[in-house]
């Protein structure tokens, strides 16, 4: 179950399944070690969440601006997303890892 309220939250070692959480505020949230599989998460807002060892499969991710998310421990891999028009903007991908996802109009600069 998701919990009612996200942003600021910490979640260590998570599964999420099937989510939607389209246009939900992820603010100054830490995922770690967590993993997202079929959840929605278009538009969501990550102002300074941390993604540190995240993993999302088969997830649909248009608009989501990851330049917004805290830049230390920056570490995700994405497989079967929809990536279409998110933005990488100054963030370090050098370990990023993409398998089978669209990324048409998605900004990767700096």
């Amino acid at each position: 179950t998701a919990p009612a309220r996200w942003a600021g939250a910490h979640f260590e070692q998570c599964e999420f399944l099937g989510l939607d959480l389209t246009d939900v505020a992820l603010t100054d949230t830490n995922f770690i070690d967590c993993q997202f599989e079929r959840c929605r998460l278009t538009r969501s807002v990550l102002k300074n969440a941390q993604l540190f060892d995240v993993q999302f499969a088969t997830c649909q991710m248009q608009y989501v601006d990851f330049s917004r998310c805290n830049p230390f421990g920056f570490h995700v891999s994405f497989q079967d997303c929809q990536l279409d028009n998110a933005q990488f903007i100054g963030r370090k991908l050098k370990k990023t890892f993409f398998d089978t996802c669209s990324l048409r109009e998605t900004y990767f600069v700096q």
